[in-house]
């Protein structure tokens, strides 16, 4: 799985009132697994907006399809040499990276949040790598290499991407050992040759008992609107 696309067809939010809402927006983010069971955690959000369960709802469901984009096979990007300062930019060619015809995808990389920090008794650096898309893709993981082209000395956590209202953007939290230089190599693992599938969802969830009433005198307001 890479990605949910955010348009096309979407699942209808309802509750045990019978309010619904249709074409409920959708956001999709991926995070690091802690337990190693699987590459990634993904998460899938549901957005009501302005939308609420009526008063007295004791749960509520979702139902109808999601477009979502898999895949068998991943590619490695080119290398690219970034150096570890606030604000440091690059672009990186993702080759068929993009849904359908395999368009390949430019993406643009920046270097945030550079803080030095000893770790072990050596001395390194800790940063936030940005990569940002301008359409969806599936973007695995980031590997770092010295200049020479060899594994560099990172370690990574708290990797993420997120994707929603056509922001899509991969973060990766990286401390690297300045021992040597502080200038890297870095490549991005991401999913080739994409399709999509259109995935059923039918859940109810409760609600730990009943949604608050609306206030007295304001209930009367609800039923008119």
């Amino acid at each position: 799985m890479a990605y949910v696309r955010q348009d096309g067809e979407k699942p209808e939010i309802a509750d045990s009132r019978g309010t619904r809402m249709a074409n409920a927006p959708l956001s999709f983010c991926t995070a690091d697994n802690r337990d190693k069971s699987a590459a990634f955690r993904a998460n899938l959000h549901i957005w009501g907006e302005k939308w609420r369960p009526a008063p007295h709802s004791t749960w509520m469901s979702v139902q109808g399809c999601m477009p979502v984009a898999v895949s068998r096979s991943e590619k490695l990007s080119e290398k690219i040499t970034l150096s570890l300062k606030d604000g440091e930019k690059a672009s990186i060619l993702l080759k068929g990276a993009a849904l359908g015809k395999e368009s390949d995808v430019r993406a643009a990389v920046t270097v945030e949040w550079c803080r030095p920090g000893r770790r072990k008794g050596r001395e390194g650096v800790s940063a936030v790598i940005r990569v940002k898309t301008a359409v969806p893709c599936g973007i695995k993981e980031l590997e770092f290499f010295t200049e020479d082209g060899q594994p560099g000395d990172v370690s990574k956590s708290c990797e993420a991407f997120h994707g929603s209202y056509g922001q899509y953007y991969w973060l990766q939290n990286i401390w690297m050992s300045t021992e040597s230089k502080d200038r890297f190599k870095m490549a991005v693992k991401y999913a080739s040759g994409l399709q999509e599938v259109m995935v059923p969802v039918s859940f109810k969830a409760g609600m730990g008992g009943m949604v608050a009433p609306v206030r007295q005198g304001e209930e009367k307001k609800e039923e008119e609107k």
